[in-house]
């Protein structure tokens, strides 16, 4: 995978969180926050990821039984 980009991110549980992600390129890895879907997007257009691996919530409201 050298030479690869990988994108992770963790999507917000709340629409007015920030979504937090991570760009690892070679043997660096950027973290920032996302405040829009807009600003993520464009992030991962820009480096074209290999991958992207996203840590988000099954349901987002619980569910009585």
């Amino acid at each position: 995978m050298k030479g690869k980009v990988i994108v992770g991110i963790d999507i917000a549980g709340k629409a007015e969180n920030p979504t937090g992600w991570a760009l690892w390129k070679g043997k660096r890895v950027r973290t920032d926050l996302s405040y829009t879907d807009d600003e993520l997007l464009n992030c991962i257009l820009h480096n074209k990821p290999v991958m992207i691996a996203i840590d988000a919530p099954l349901v987002s409201q619980k569910q009585e039984c």
